[in-house]
């Protein structure tokens, strides 16, 4: 934090051996309490990792190959934030996606509002295939997702507080729609399930967080979603699971809410911990969360609320675990810890 420098590391997952390290040096400037220069979620295909960072002159996505060499980088300029960068990259088929959400109110004294647009680049040489401009407002972090239609047409689907939910062609930019349900800032990931778009927003005090379910035209890619149902008491940080008809979230307050993915209808909810910043993942039968505590806590996924097991993992974290080849991967604030049979 001293120096806002970066490290990107590559371990053998099986061992824990580092295998290479590569930094990126960049500025330090003033964070929200909760987030830190490293918030972002690298991406990774076949050919190399995509990393993104920001200061307030530089907004960089960078990519590097599987040695850790740098292959290319871009500077989309500056970045206005009242609460730091925390957008992580995706990729769809040979580009990188990048959801660039600026502050344009509430900007700080003298300083210029930001310019919000969602960027697509080449996965091979980062050259540009297309910009979309976005309405600035708050800053907003939901990485985009993918919905295919059942002619087979994709499309780009993201959320932030000045154009609601959006759609673009994921070839070309293209805006295919938008709707307006958000009055504040969204920051947990787009979810696509089962024909449905659930994204939420709120503020950190908590008051007046909402989900919204949004039900997706299955023909046409130009057509409005339909709201469904919103709920309350919803998510602002942590992203939301769904399985097996089930749609799961917690809070940023520490409250567990289990409702029907279709109707909204809910199953249970309860209390679990004192505030999450990490985001639920799933397998078929459970429910894996870390509060900030550093507890991790298994919850059966079911419409009875039960915990399974509950896990002291020593010191705090807002990270979300990551599930592969039957191990459990979990990052605290110093250490990545990995469950699983040897």
């Amino acid at each position: 934090p001293e120096s806002g420098k970066l490290i990107l590391q590559c371990l053998d997952a099986n061992s824990s051996k580092q295998i290479w390290q590569t930094e990126f040096e960049s500025t330090p400037y003033r964070l929200h309490s909760r987030n830190s220069f490293a918030s972002s979620t690298p991406a990774v295909d076949e050919n190399n990792v995509y990393v993104t960072y920001a200061s307030p002159d530089h907004t960089m996505l960078v990519a590097v190959d599987h040695g850790g060499e740098k292959v290319w980088e871009r500077d989309f300029g500056s970045w206005i934030s009242q609460h730091g960068f925390s957008a992580s990259p995706m990729i769809y088929q040979d580009k990188v996606i990048f959801f660039n959400s600026q502050q344009a109110d509430r900007v700080g004294p003298g300083q210029a509002p930001g310019t919000s647009r969602v960027i697509a680049v080449s996965c091979s040489d980062g050259s540009d295939v297309w910009e979309t401009p976005l309405k600035a407002t708050r800053s907003c972090y939901a990485v985009p997702s993918v919905y295919s239609s059942e002619d087979g047409v994709d499309q780009l689907i993201s959320c932030n507080t000045g154009d609601g939910f959006f759609s673009l062609d994921p070839a070309t930019g293209k805006r295919n729609w938008s709707a307006k349900p958000f009055q504040m800032r969204t920051v947990a990931s787009m979810l696509i399930v089962d024909g449905m778009a659930i994204g939420s927003n709120g503020s950190g005090r908590g008051a007046g967080n909402y989900l919204v379910a949004m039900r997706l035209d299955k023909k046409s890619t130009t057509s409005q979603p339909t709201e469904i149902y919103t709920l309350r008491k919803a998510n602002y940080v942590p992203s939301p699971v769904a399985i097996n008809g089930m749609l799961f979230l917690v809070n940023d307050q520490g409250i567990g809410t289990c409702v029907d993915l279709q109707t909204g209808t809910q199953h249970w909810q309860q209390r679990i911990s004192s505030g999450f910043s990490g985001s639920l993942v799933a397998t078929n039968d459970h429910l894996y969360v870390m509060d900030e505590s550093g507890n991790l806590f298994v919850i059966a996924a079911s419409k009875e609320f039960k915990i399974v097991s509950e896990h002291d993992l020593g010191e705090s974290t807002r990270a979300t675990p990551a599930i592969w080849a039957n191990k459990l991967y979990l990052r605290t604030d110093s250490h990545l810890l990995c469950i699983g049979k040897k």
